[in-house]
């Protein structure tokens, strides 16, 4: 047997035999269902048949037991992505009582590895992780109105998500999470009915080699972030949206949640990344560079000489780079302290990453709501960390863009500036805009506001952050130490 797709800790728990009879039929079981839902929902081919190994849980396998010593999970299933853990005994058993069930779990574990909830995060609070990612499996299932999977306690869980909808909005995992974590009523609430949607085993998410972040019911766990699994899920992901948006198109249909909701996952942060590399100027470093010289000359010189090459290699290489650069806060009442260090983590986390600031940088961080508020300059990493870790933000008042352009004028006249590469700007857009064109490029980072997005001036670029982005990199920033870094 093949114990690559198991996580180490798990490993032991199996060893090679012959299937007995109960585990060929719980292969069957699960074939009927798979085929079955393959002929039913032809977008999800790829999901579906991307996990085609399953391995059995032995008996004694405690996880999929509650505290009494019952199947905590009816169907006992779970998965890590790369393969299907199953009890056989539970499956089958749960086969007779309902074959509705098994598909429904099936395609519940399905949504998961599509929205990747098993690779997004590390050092999560894990008991609101796992209740976020089965509320928001179980909303996009729903929403399919399959009679295969339908249930007969599907009207509780509509009624529950309907009320959960008028809270949160649009239940994404990343939404509710927060929503729980900043709402204890809600999270009690919801806690009282978390059997309702969890279908499946999420030990396999986790490594018990790693700690997580101790907050709340935290039992060791974090989620084992296979990079290559979770690349894998990303793309199957994009091919399914791709599916059922010709199926809607071709049927004259507009595109439904769930194709909305991959299209939002499934965006990728070199988006960004290339947005920030436009800002940068070919500048030459000190470097040695390899490929600017003969390496035949260069050996020959040295036979010939003793210690003379005949060509030295360079000692500078032409890189893109930036030096000088505004990064302009607004800090009007429409955006938060959370979501400014979650834009700045990750737009330090690219430019550090890239090697794309310059050893001495002159980068200016002005926040501003109707007026200048502060401006700090930060002239080295060590400068940034510092400033990540101690960050305040002042203003709150209303949004005019104009006083960061006249100062940042000013200071350009003043020679603050050798080479100022641009400014970005931080915003819902939401505010009185510069009249004129100014002499430095420019880009606002929009921020979703009420769903949508307000206009910019021509002259200006934009970068559209969505609720759900948003939402990622706060939870990302929140899981993790104060170091201005986000990975």
């Amino acid at each position: 047997m093949d114990l690559s797709g198991i996580p180490p800790h798990m490993a032991q728990l199996f060893v090679d035999h012959e299937p007995d009879p109960l585990e060929r039929l719980s292969h069957k079981i699960l074939n009927l269902v798979r085929d079955h839902l393959v002929f039913k929902m032809p977008y999800f081919n790829r999901a579906i048949l991307k996990m085609p190994e399953y391995y059995y849980l032995p008996e004694d396998f405690s996880g999929w037991l509650d505290r009494e010593g019952q199947p905590a999970i009816p169907a006992g299933m779970g998965t890590n992505g790369q393969v299907l853990f199953v009890n056989p005994d539970a499956l089958i058993e749960g086969y007779k009582e309902s074959p509705e069930r098994i598909c429904h779990t099936y395609l519940h574990l399905l949504l998961h590895c599509i929205y990747r909830h098993p690779f997004q995060y590390e050092k999560l609070d894990m008991e609101a992780w796992d209740l976020a990612s089965d509320l928001a499996a179980e909303d996009r299932l729903l929403s399919l109105e399959l009679p295969e999977t339908a249930l007969e306690d599907d009207g509780r869980r509509r009624s529950v998500l309907g009320e959960l909808s008028e809270t949160v909005g649009k239940l994404t995992a990343e939404r509710i999470y927060h929503s729980l974590r900043e709402n204890e009523d809600l999270r009690e609430d919801l806690l009282k009915n978390k059997d309702l949607f969890h279908f499946d085993l999420h030990q396999f998410w986790m490594s018990s080699q790693k700690e997580g972040n101790g907050e709340s019911n935290q039992d060791g766990r974090m989620i084992m972030a296979d990079p290559d699994t979770e690349e894998s899920w990303k793309k199957i992901g994009a091919q399914t949206k791709l599916n059922i948006s010709n199926k809607e198109e071709n049927m004259g249909m507009t595109p439904n949640d769930l194709v909305s909701e991959i299209n939002e996952v499934s965006r990728d942060d070199k988006d960004y990344t290339d947005f920030l590399l436009g800002f940068a100027r070919m500048t030459e470093e000190v470097h040695l560079d390899p490929d600017s010289f003969d390496y035949i000359y260069y050996h020959y010189g040295m036979e010939l000489y003793g210690n003379l090459p005949l060509i030295e290699p360079l000692e500078y290489r032409d890189a893109p780079k930036i030096r000088d650069f505004v990064i302009a806060i607004d800090t009007s009442g429409s955006c938060q302290g959370n979501a400014v260090r979650a834009f700045l983590n990750r737009t330090y986390s690219i430019l550090k990453n890239t090697e794309i600031f310059t050893q001495r940088m002159n980068l200016h961080i002005i926040q501003c709501d109707c007026e200048i508020q502060k401006d700090v300059r930060i002239e080295d990493e060590e400068d940034f960390d510092r400033y990540m870790q101690s960050i305040e933000i002042h203003g709150g008042g209303g949004t005019d863009f104009r006083p960061v352009f006249s100062y940042v004028k000013d200071q350009v006249n003043k020679g603050e500036y050798y080479a100022l590469c641009g400014l970005l700007y931080f915003t819902d857009g939401l505010g009185m805009f510069p009249e004129e064109e100014p002499d430095f490029k420019t880009a606002f980072i929009l921020k979703e506001s009420g769903g949508v997005y307000p206009e910019t001036p021509d002259w200006a670029l934009t970068y559209q952050l969505s609720g759900q982005e948003m939402e990622e990199l706060e939870l990302a920033s929140d899981s993790q130490p104060r170091q201005g870094v986000l990975m």
